[in-house]
């Protein structure tokens, strides 16, 4: 199972935005589960 790091200020960060703007915030947040889930090669975005 894949495991989810935040580094430095990022979790600071990561808190503000669901404050600022919950759009975005839960947008990340599906990104980001998907991207635990499975290979993130595959998913919900196209892989550039």
């Amino acid at each position: 199972m894949r495991s989810l790091i935040f580094e430095g200020n990022t979790w600071i960060t990561y808190e503000q935005l669901r404050e600022k703007d919950k759009k975005l915030h839960k947008t990340l947040c599906k990104t980001l589960k998907e991207m635990l889930r499975s290979d993130p090669a595959k998913g919900l975005d196209k892989p550039e």
